[in-house]
């Protein structure tokens, strides 16, 4: 009993960790979507490495197999998924554990699909980060619920919130459609999202 009031407190810490206040940024969308195709986006890649240590430390060694598979999915999904079915911009990859170096425009550790080092990391004016978890809810856009794909904007050494739907798409997992396939579909509709806004009329 003690060991599953434990777990549930850690899951819902855990979970609730994406909704951390974040600000908006001020510029529009469609500059926005400039700056994101003219530059580049740089897609972290999830892992739950202090969740699974903690949950090691309580002695939950099914929850423990199951953390680590959902996230081998998820990352094999966004691999998979931005290779295959995103064009909008040029994409690289970093891990989750190197987000402070990215801000502060350090980008020694990023790498591309094949999980080489990109050292010609090619200087654009403006970067992009991708990232797999809880939609934020800051802003209007009241569909930034659930798990998916969310772009923020870098400015000024930290990440900001783009107050528009088109950077955001939920992964809808359910029985039919599995962990890596919801996210997969997620990243292709992000793709669609972004590349239905016509910028060059504007």
């Amino acid at each position: 009993m003690k060991e599953s009031i434990v777990l549930n407190i850690f899951i819902i810490l855990f979970s609730t960790l994406g909704y951390s206040q974040m600000p908006v940024s001020e510029f529009g969308k469609l500059t926005h979507l400039r700056q994101l195709r003219d530059g580049i986006l740089l897609v972290q890649l999830p892992n739950r490495d202090k969740k699974i240590t903690k949950l090691k430390e309580i002695g939950s060694s099914k929850r423990v197999k199951t953390e680590a598979n959902e996230v081998k999915l998820e990352r094999e999904g966004i691999i998979e998924g931005f290779n295959r079915e995103f064009e909008f911009c040029k994409v690289l990859y970093f891990e989750r554990e190197h987000t402070k170096e990215i801000l502060n425009k350090n980008y020694k550790n990023v790498f591309n699909s094949q999980f080489t080092n990109v050292s010609d990391f090619s200087k654009v004016a403006e970067v992009y980060v991708a990232q797999y978890g809880v939609g934020h809810p800051n802003g209007e856009v009241y569909s930034y619920n659930g798990i998916g794909i969310q772009i923020r904007h870098i400015h000024n050494g930290q990440l900001e919130t783009i107050n528009h739907d088109c950077f955001y798409k939920r992964s809808k997992i359910g029985i039919i459609m599995g962990r890596k396939k919801a996210v997969i579909k997620g990243i292709r509709n992000l793709n669609y999202n972004l590349n239905k806004v016509p910028v060059e009329k504007y």
